[in-house]
């Protein structure tokens, strides 16, 4: 994306809520009564101190945001509705849980809410995260990653946690998980990488879980009973994001992966090498098929990104369009690279593939001259971003919010959403389980290998 900070990956901003920010909550109070208090958070913060942390977001989202997919108008009836809904006192967990709906609400992907270093320290010393891997789609939700609780096989269907069947606990989730336009492939991709995240933050408040599902052998339903673990824990046991750049040359074609559109404390001069090195490669050994794979490329540098455009669209135009704020010359006609490439070219694809990484998929798409294959992005067309932080001030809770838009020059109409696969190609829960790439295999067996001589 668009992100003058370079702060523009989810994790990234998680590890920010953790470890930068301030301790304790200036209005953080003990609550008169306890037993009004669920759980863990037995302090109150009152509603004069709730409404001005109110005030202070509301006041700082109509300065800055650019309101490119709501309105203001809308913006400040939720607001009030907000207000007004406040009781005379409220836990620090549940005024962040009122506050992160209101600013998801602007349905810009790049502003967020995070909690105060108070509210997730609590959680951590309870042990409270959600501690199972799971992948989510279509309302159903299977085990991924049963790190700390090899008795609940992988593969197995959640039917409910907590009591709470699994459909109607995704739709409580939703509206808190971030997304440009309610783009649910967005929000399905996020769910199925940071449940443990989104469940603990904005559902109840335990760290006992009572675990319902469906036995991927027998079918038969089961019950499991489990406990929470900290978040350095859970994250500990996720797979690796995979954020690196590389290339392979086959015999019939070549890959590269783009990871990330981010420097990753690569030089820009470092990074236009890679780039040239592949072009160069493929060049010298007459390859005519390429994959260039993007899936989980959450972003970064858009001048990464047109770089690499400069070498594979047939048509150079300006990447942005006017009023790309930080971003003139990338306004301007980007001049070709030469060895240009001209041969059959793959783009693979997915709900990871966020902010920059729908600029780049939608100039390529726009210009179709490459098949885009696998899922739905998560970005489009049109980003918000060049975000500042801002700390509430009574509840330390700190708001990532976008002040600029940025828009590729497309002459396509892509909508507000995702942009779609020319061809799609979705894994099935046994190919994730079993580590088999289903749209990478595709590509090889329908469309590459088929055209070999």
């Amino acid at each position: 994306m668009p992100c003058h900070s370079k702060r523009s990956l989810f994790v990234i901003l998680v590890f920010i809520a953790l470890c930068l920010l301030p301790l304790g909550g200036q209005a953080l109070e003990s609550a008169t009564d306890a037993a009004t208090l669920s759980g863990y958070f037995q302090q109150s913060i009152t509603q004069e101190d709730a409404a001005e942390d109110l005030k202070y977001l509301y006041d700082e989202v109509v300065r800055h945001h650019p309101f490119v997919r709501t309105t203001q108008s809308v913006f400040r009836a939720l607001y009030l509705d907000t207000v007004a809904a406040l009781p005379p006192k409220t836990t620090a967990l549940d005024f962040f849980r009122a506050a992160a709906k209101l600013v998801t609400s602007l349905e810009c992907g790049h502003s967020a809410l995070f909690p105060s270093r108070t509210v997730l320290s609590t959680l951590n010393n309870h042990n409270a995260f959600f501690p199972l891997g799971v992948f989510v789609r279509d309302g159903a939700m299977v085990v991924t990653g049963n790190y700390y609780d090899p008795d609940i096989p992988k593969g197995a269907q959640i039917l409910s946690i907590n009591g709470q069947p699994v459909d109607s606990l995704l739709q409580t989730l939703m509206p808190y998980v971030p997304s440009d336009s309610q783009n649910v492939s967005r929000k399905e991709y996020l769910l199925s990488t940071h449940f443990y995240y989104f469940y603990t933050l904005f559902t109840v408040e335990t760290s006992d879980y009572s675990i319902q599902y469906a036995d991927p052998e027998s079918g038969e339903t089961r019950s499991y009973e489990t406990k929470g673990r900290k978040q350095s824990q859970i994250e500990y046991a996720l797979p690796d994001a995979g954020y690196d750049t590389y290339f392979t040359l086959y015999p019939s074609y070549a890959k590269i992966v783009i990871g990330s559109f981010a420097l990753n404390q690569k030089t820009y001069q470092e990074t236009y090498a890679l780039f040239d090195s592949f072009f160069q490669a493929v060049d010298r050994e007459h390859i005519d098929h390429v994959i260039v794979d993007v899936r989980g490329n959450s972003g970064g540098d858009p001048y990464i990104s047109a770089y690499f455009l400069r070498y594979i669209l047939p048509v150079q135009d300006a990447y942005f369009q006017s009023d790309a704020w930080g971003y003139d010359d990338l306004e301007k006609t980007q001049p070709k690279l030469e060895p240009h490439y001209t041969g059959t070219l793959y783009v693979l694809m997915d709900g990871g593939c966020f902010s920059t990484t729908g600029h780049f998929l939608s100039k390529i798409k726009d210009q179709d001259f490459a098949l885009l294959i696998g899922e739905p992005s998560g970005a489009t067309w049109l980003a918000t971003d060049g975000s500042i932080f801002r700390t509430l001030p009574n509840t330390l809770n700190e708001m990532k919010l976008s002040t600029a838009a940025y828009a590729t020059l497309v002459h396509s109409d892509f909508g507000l959403g995702a942009i779609q696969p020319d061809i799609a190609v979705t894994p099935e829960v046994d190919d994730i389980l079993h580590y088999k790439d289903t749209i990478y295999q595709y590509v090889l067996s329908e469309l590459i290998l088929k055209t070999a001589p």
